[in-house]
């Protein structure tokens, strides 16, 4: 399809530093190969802590809500975009037939079956958070309290060592553990044979609940009546409602208005750090406030206020709310470019909040000022085509944000192969994060960290033999690679055959070494053959169709994890397209609509889904089931 089907391009965060493939042993690396970051090991299938569930929401957001959606529904924006059916983790049926170790091992390892990258960037226990979070969606705190009432009602008795033992409870879906309660274990008795399906849930919510931190009690605080915040131009405020009871804490996203406790008033102090040390005159900053809503909304932004900024770039803002949980983020236009400082989240009682540094930089537009750490390119071979796709990882450790112009079709660091037509392209999540310029650039901080990069293109294939030069701006390291399946040779000067690489499961693809490349050089590569059908080398079938999927893989791509934060290029040009060509549908088939359908009313009626929320997302399935039975 037309831009590279946007199979990847609008969907991929690329992280080329932490590729997990390893060259087999009778092949010799290249002159200057540097060994790629292994994945993550699992450790214990159980937490060494409690999770933080209020953690887990805020990395949540980060990572999991652009393809999961807020609700866990499966319905983010980014989602929708990708070639599978996103897992909707917040519907009841889903999360109580899953264990948290058996979600900590996706987190942490991935399924790039269903487009879900492994999350190398957490640590341990921040996986073991966001999975806590992830399996609080579905419950609401009546549901847990109802839970507690029949746990000590029919286990009076019994002690609740099991079930706050990480170790035992990590293992056990919500499944699990009302079969215990009904058969009993060494641990307990059986109990629960007078409880009908829901209650059985209930009192699993309820003993979920226990495993994860108790969330710490808010210190009371006298609010003035007429508080409000100062030193802002413009200000938007809401108090969210706060957590119930202390089980009811523990799943902060649940459906249910409860009482709003008095909120903290606080200072938040910050400062901007300017290229030069000048303050300009009259220079604001934006302090942002977020707060996870009672109806599963997801985020919203309760809190908005814009104030001056020092002559020594400090900035205050006084008599703020400052709720526990609340997220808040510094941001200020410099130079055509939004920054934004890293996120900090308020703490139960607290009065005082140190921001991190905002810190702005004047811009360059010189490309050669960038560096690429590592450069592969995968090889896409289908009957009469060649899909060419480029991942750079780039480092920018100048002291100016570098500017990358871009245009409807080509990005200046990506040129397109002569007789090849581009397929799209995008800048992405990689270790660092690139930030929307206002002529729509890309902008490139100063970072210590490398940037992913990643574009297509697409050129006629006679099924028997092509060349194709590949033209490289930066330049590429020694230790590029270039993947193509098995049955594809290549021949080229420069060209390391690196041998067969088995990726898991037995698909094996072939892998050629090449480079250094120096900047604005490029690369001659003649093809030949088919990609090999049937049995490979390795003992698995391939086909072209499984190839582009699986060889993204091994690449070791990320997919979508930043939510709010994923750049987009050019918003209007997305919306034309739109417009022109119509969004794409969501389902493949009526009997998957309609399951979609089922779900939604089951949670709707549950009481665990807005009333809105449920019109609108009803709509949307119910149109594409027109389109589906239209076609039919």
């Amino acid at each position: 399809m037309k831009r590279l089907t946007l199979f990847i391009l609008l969907g991929l965060s690329l992280i080329l530093t932490a590729c997990n493939l390893s060259l087999a042993e009778d092949v010799t690396p290249p002159p200057g190969y540097i060994s790629p970051t292994p994945a993550p090991t699992l450790g214990p299938l159980f937490p060494a802590a409690a999770p933080d569930v209020k953690n887990g929401a805020a990395i949540y957001v980060e990572k999991c809500a652009a393809c999961h959606g807020d609700t866990g529904l499966g319905d983010g924006a980014q989602g929708k975009q990708l070639p599978v059916t996103v897992a909707a983790i917040g519907l009841p049926q889903t999360a109580q037939k899953a264990s948290p170790a058996e979600w900590y091992m996706v987190v942490s390892q991935g399924r790039m079956d269903r487009f879900m990258p492994p999350f190398t960037s957490l640590s341990e226990q921040e996986r073991w958070d966001v999975v806590a979070y992830a399996l609080s969606l579905h419950a609401t705190p009546a549901m847990i309290e109802q839970g507690q009432a029949l746990f000590e009602k029919n286990c009076a008795d019994c002690s609740l060592d099991f079930f706050t033992s990480q170790e035992k409870m990590s293992s056990l879906s919500d499944d699990d553990l009302i079969s215990l309660m009904l058969q009993g274990s060494d641990a307990f008795p059986a109990f629960g044979a007078n409880l009908n399906q829901d209650e059985l849930y209930s009192v699993a919510a309820y003993l979920r609940s226990l495993t994860f931190a108790a969330a710490p009690a808010a210190a009371p605080t006298a609010v003035p009546a007429t508080a409000t915040p100062v030193a802002a131009a413009s200000e938007t405020s809401t108090t969210p409602a706060a957590e119930g009871t202390p089980s009811a804490e523990a799943y902060p996203n649940a459906t249910e208005t409860i009482a709003t406790p008095v909120a903290g008033i606080g200072t938040v102090n910050g400062k901007v750090a300017f290229p030069d040390g000048t303050v300009p005159a009259d220079f604001t900053v934006t302090l942002r406030g977020y707060d996870h809503a009672q109806d599963s909304s997801g985020p919203q932004e309760t809190l908005t206020l814009e104030g001056p900024v020092n002559s020594d770039g400090s900035f205050t803002f006084e008599n703020v709310e400052l709720p526990d949980g609340r997220i808040l983020m510094a941001e200020a236009s410099y130079k055509g470019i939004l920054y934004q400082s890293e996120l900090s989240m308020t703490q139960a009682g607290e009065s005082v909040v140190e921001l991190a540094p905002l810190t702005l930089y004047d811009t360059s537009t010189d490309l050669a000022a960038l560096t690429v750490d590592q450069g592969h390119v995968f090889l896409d071979v289908s009957t009469g085509q060649v899909q060419i796709i480029e991942f750079i990882s780039i480092l920018n450790s100048t002291g100016k944000t570098v500017l990358v112009p871009v245009t409807s079709d080509t990005m200046a660091l990506a040129k397109a192969p002569a007789g090849t037509t581009s397929l799209g392209y995008d800048a992405q999540q990689g270790q660092a994060m690139p930030v929307q310029a206002q002529d729509g650039s890309f902008a490139m901080p100063p970072s210590d960290k490398s940037y992913g990069l990643v574009a297509g293109f697409q050129m006629p294939y006679d099924n028997k033999s092509a060349e194709v030069e590949i033209p490289f701006v930066l330049g590429m390291p020694a230790d590029s690679s270039i993947f193509v399946p098995v049955g594809v040779k290549l021949e080229g000067n420069g060209l390391i055959d690196q041998g067969q690489q088995d990726i898991g499961n037995g698909t094996v693809y072939q892998v050629y070494g090449f480079g250094p490349l120096s900047a604005n050089s490029s690369l001659t590569v003649k093809m030949s053959g088919q990609p090999q059908t049937g049995e490979t080398a390795g003992g698995t079938s391939i086909n072209s169709n499984q190839t582009l999927i699986i060889g993204v893989g091994l690449l070791g791509i990320l997919l979508i994890g930043a939510g709010g934060w994923l750049y987009f290029r050019d918003r209007k040009r997305s919306e034309e397209t739109d417009e022109e060509h119509g969004d794409e549908d969501e389902f493949d088939d009526a009997d998957s609509v309609l399951d979609a359908i089922i779900a939604l009313d089951d949670l709707h009626r549950a009481g665990k889904l807005p009333d809105e929320a449920y019109q609108n997302r009803r709509a949307e399935l119910k149109e594409q089931l027109k389109k589906l039975e239209s076609r039919d």
